[in-house]
């Protein structure tokens, strides 16, 4: 019998992508239950305190997109 990885690798593209979101999808249902590494935590932690210790405005979206080539 096929594992559920090896029946997802026969489906067409579309079927993937419809796979890949409602597993996303599920789950956002409970964020709580996602891992984060911990160098994700540090590197936070470090954004955290160099806000507090040098607060900066930061830019908008909108100026972020005009300002990248990724548009």
């Amino acid at each position: 019998m096929a594992t559920v990885l090896e029946q997802a690798m026969h489906l067409s593209v579309q079927e993937k992508l419809d796979l890949i979101s409602a597993l996303w999808d599920s789950m956002a249902e409970h964020p709580e239950h996602i891992p984060v590494p911990e160098w994700q935590l540090n590197e936070l932690e470090r954004r955290i305190e160099s806000q507090q210790v040098n607060p900066q405005p930061g830019e908008s979206w909108d100026d972020i997109k005009r300002h990248s080539s990724w548009q």
